[in-house]
């Protein structure tokens, strides 16, 4: 496993611990991550239904980089799991 693979396993490991913790601010940053990181399969396995899931839970929490990817990606049968992938590649 390369080194940015195991960085984003241990990230996406931190944020399921504290997803729920915090104030809204929090919260809604900590779920837009993850739903980027299942969108994406970096450092889970990934599941983009969930990924959606955690994206509408940040939109919800008025989260302004959550509402712009539902509204770029929110039609796509994927909901933007390639263009999350590439996120992690750069």
């Amino acid at each position: 496993m390369s080194n940015s693979a195991k960085d984003y396993e241990d990230a996406f490991v931190t944020y399921d611990k504290i997803k729920n913790e915090g104030n809204d601010d929090f919260k809604r940053q900590v779920k837009f991550k993850m739903g980027l990181h299942l969108l994406a399969g970096a450092g889970c396995e990934q599941n983009t239904a969930k990924g959606c899931k955690l994206i509408i839970e940040a939109e919800r929490l008025d989260f302004v980089p959550a509402k712009r990817w539902a509204k770029d990606h929110g039609k796509k049968n994927d909901y933007g799991a390639k263009e999350a992938k590439e996120l992690f590649s750069r």
